[in-house]
């Protein structure tokens, strides 16, 4: 049971077209400080990469499942055609979608499928949906099988829709690769936020996304900068951290997680960021930082690209108590940060 992937800021997803809004109408204040917005159907990109393309690419060819959430609002009426989210195979040399939510009506939007880019179409009628005027949970586990494939839809923690059991090997060339969410209405109004993806033994129905940003520099503070250089909400490409030394140190003061509730626990805590190695001469690793009880705990390295990149570290447990869950009051006494390698 892991989780691969979350994020729901212009640092974790690629907007090609849209933009970041604070209007907390948008997305649920309390787990997040933004959303994201599309304009027209190739809106925001989710290019999968890291642990959620190492987790899809290492299953066999033919047998690929995962879970993939996110929160959508939408406003106005559906535009017949237009498409609001498409999920794409690794086909090369270009990507081809094989699922997507289509507006048919302008008041109903539908599950679709194809395994030819939607030059041919399998349109599910039953699946038909009203847009939500509210921040919804929209959940998919996408299964990919010879006999036992078959897409299943959650909205809001129930089961909407799922396509009959059989072989979706057709759809998916190589590995689910990438989403792109669009605007499928008349007045454009298409917001995503708390995006979240799992492994097939998961589900990630009614998970949560809590965002934490950096409030502060905290105890180590060995990269050049300051911590308003990297917690801006529209990310500033002007302004950031660097260091030309490896095994340096920044960690920063995190703001807390939403309060939790019943038996709800702390699945993890996944740290997202941009970065960069453009000098072949300094240090071409990063990896995450969690400070807990004044110790720092270093996740695994990743390698750098010289291009400006998304990285993840995902921490699933405790590295103050090891096999054990981040408590409430770890993860609201922490610091989050870095380490050059």
């Amino acid at each position: 049971m892991s989780i691969k992937y979350t994020g729901g800021e212009d640092s974790d997803l690629i907007i090609l077209n849209g933009g970041v809004t604070t209007n907390t109408t948008k997305f649920r204040a309390a787990y997040a400080r933004c959303a994201l917005y599309c304009v027209g159907e190739d809106a925001i990109l989710h290019r999968f990469k890291g642990a959620l393309w190492d987790y899809l690419d290492a299953q066999s060819a033919g047998d690929k499942d995962f879970w993939y959430h996110y929160r959508w609002v939408g406003g106005g009426g559906f535009i017949t055609g237009l498409v609001g989210f498409k999920m794409y195979d690794s086909d090369s040399p270009s990507p081809k979608p094989f699922l997507r939510f289509r507006s048919t009506g302008t008041s109903n939007a539908v599950l679709e499928t194809s395994a030819n880019g939607f030059a041919s179409v399998t349109s599910y009628g039953a699946s038909a949906i009203a847009q939500p005027s509210s921040p919804a949970e929209y959940v998919l586990r996408v299964k990919i099988h010879p006999t036992l494939g078959q897409i299943w839809w959650y909205i809001n923690t129930g089961l909407w829709f799922a396509t009959p059991q059989g072989d979706t090997t057709g759809l998916c060339v190589g590995s689910p690769s990438q989403v792109i969410y669009g605007a499928p209405n008349s007045n454009g109004d298409s917001y995503i936020s708390e995006v979240l993806a799992t492994s097939a033994d998961d589900p990630c129905v009614g998970l949560d996304v809590s965002t934490i940003i950096a409030t502060a520099n905290g105890a180590s503070t060995g990269w050049n900068g300051d911590v308003l250089d990297i917690n801006e909400i529209v990310k500033n490409q002007s302004t950031l951290l660097s260091t030309g030394a490896t095994g340096v140190d920044s960690t920063f003061v995190a703001s807390d997680i939403a309060a939790l509730t019943g038996t709800n626990i702390v699945r993890g805590i996944v740290l997202s960021g941009e970065y960069s190695a453009p000098d072949p001469a300094a240090p071409q690793q990063i990896a995450g930082l969690l400070r807990i009880g004044g110790v720092n705990y270093d996740s695994a390295f990743q390698t750098v690209s010289n291009v400006l990149d998304n990285y993840q570290f995902i921490f699933e447990e405790s590295p103050a108590n090891p096999g054990n869950p981040l408590t409430e009051s770890e993860v609201n006494n922490l610091e989050i940060g870095m380490r050059s390698g």
